[in-house]
């Protein structure tokens, strides 16, 4: 929902309750898990705190529109590195997307390339303070012009994905040259041409599935329709 300036104050007191509650949940996960070695939680209980802390910082930094889509990208990357303990974003940015494929509309990749910068500091920061017994860390990160390249690559995959309905015996066929041309296409100066994406898509549409849940089902038509 799009918030006009005349309901700041109301949107901000709602912020500031969430926030409280929100630290209140990690208090009362440390003190649950806190053991005489100093405060650790289990690892069960890493996605919660990893999403409480996003909910404590970054995602008061992005725009409304945006915070929903890094929420679940986050969420999704949580699914990929729960059983590593050594995170790498140039190794899991592929996979995470990979498995996201034709299943979001384009515009959620634009989302994620326009604010990966502060998803992958984030990661950097938090990370490593997630007081697990074996605490996980990042060995590296990603350029913006990494990063770019990595999500135009998928987005060349999905429009034959997308073209092909998920045929496998006919993705089986496209050839390295047909992926590389499109690529090419969607690439311009080290960034993505997102004029190009939606030539390409905007025809196909976005078909939101009926088995969704109704505030997943709201998240994917307003994003879809931007």
């Amino acid at each position: 929902m799009i918030v006009q300036d005349k309901g700041e104050s109301h949107w901000q007191n709602k912020e500031n309750s969430q926030n409280l509650a929100k630290q209140k949940q990690i208090k009362q996960i440390l003190k649950a898990k806190r053991k005489p070695q100093g405060r650790i939680i289990n690892d069960s209980d890493f996605e919660k705190f990893l999403l409480v802390r996003y909910g404590l910082t970054l995602k008061k930094k992005l725009s409304l529109e945006v915070r929903e889509s890094v929420q679940r990208f986050l969420q999704q990357w949580i699914l990929v590195g729960q059983d590593q303990q050594v995170w790498s974003v140039e190794s899991m940015l592929p996979q995470v997307i990979k498995q996201l494929n034709v299943t979001l509309p384009w515009q959620f990749y634009r989302q994620i390339a326009d604010n990966f910068s502060e998803f992958q500091a984030f990661l950097q920061r938090e990370l490593k303070a997630v007081p697990l017994k074996n605490r996980k860390s990042l060995v590296d990160e990603l350029s913006d012009s990494d990063v770019n390249e990595i999500i135009a690559g998928q987005l060349a995959a999905n429009t034959f994905i997308a073209t092909m309905g998920g045929n496998q015996e006919l993705l089986q066929k496209v050839t390295q040259d047909q992926l590389e041309d499109v690529l090419a296409s969607f690439s311009q100066d080290e960034a993505i041409n997102w004029d190009k994406v939606s030539d390409i898509f905007e025809p196909m549409g976005f078909e939101i599935p009926a088995n969704l849940d109704i505030p997943t089902k709201k998240w994917l038509q307003l994003m879809s329709e931007k």
